[in-house]
């Protein structure tokens, strides 16, 4: 058996139960595939791993069943619980994206005084004097940092929104009291080259700031004459 033909033995299977949102169950599972065929896995791996259809459908099914009226009870303060956890996590997601925020800021004055160094362009005065062969190395180093922020800032965006779908679908099986919606991983799904290619480049700018400082730290010291170059 194929994707395809998982995926369509699942819809027919829900249909014939008549399971709720049926659609979207295959949407889940079929987001499911996309993920783990990205990360290498095979067709054959990722069913072998996932229940037949027929059971899926049957738990689904099962899980439509009107509530007992002992149930009710349970009901409303499970999720009176998770109304609860939903304001805490709201809070804890608040400061994860506000900390996206400050590496985000962090590149940009990076960026902004990095130019200024390069350019001897001082802006507000906020940039200390010293002579062009220094300001050209301290650009040169802030520039580089902005390139290891910006990658920063792309990976925590993308790890903040991966841990809100993470969180999203532990609550759709919460609400529901089934855990049948196929996992999510903790980690974002990116391209496995692309990824390559943005650790090496986070590598290099991190490697080439800390080169650029020490040059920058070295020249300061023999143009001021002295190690307190600063004083």
């Amino acid at each position: 058996m194929n994707r395809q033909e998982f995926l369509e033995k699942l819809d027919k299977e829900l249909t014939r139960l008549e399971v709720d949102d049926a659609e979207d169950i295959v949407d889940e599972y079929s987001e499911h595939f996309d993920y783990k065929l990205s990360v290498g896995r095979t067709e054959e791996e990722i069913i072998k791993k996932l229940n037949s259809p027929e059971t899926i459908a049957e738990k689904y099914a099962a899980s439509d069943k009107k509530d007992k009226a002992g149930d009710i009870t349970k009901a409303i303060l499970r999720n009176m619980g998770l109304g609860f956890l939903n304001v805490l996590m709201g809070f804890v997601f608040t400061v994860l994206f506000c900390a996206v925020l400050v590496v985000a800021a962090c590149a940009l004055a990076c960026a902004v005084f990095g130019f200024c160094a390069l350019t001897a362009i001082n802006i507000g005065g906020l940039m200390p004097a010293q002579p062009i062969a220094a300001g050209v190395f301290l650009g040169l180093t802030l520039l580089a940092l902005c390139l290891v922020l910006v990658i920063g800032t792309i990976y925590c965006w993308l790890y903040a929104m991966q841990w809100v779908k993470v969180y999203w679908r532990w609550q759709k099986n919460m609400f529901a009291r089934r855990f049948l919606y196929p996992a999510i991983s903790l980690h974002p799904l990116i391209n496995k080259p692309l990824a390559n290619r943005i650790k090496f480049s986070g590598m290099v700018g991190a490697f080439t700031s800390i080169v650029f400082f020490a040059v920058w730290f070295i020249v300061s010291i023999c143009l001021a004459g002295q190690f307190a170059f600063w004083a």
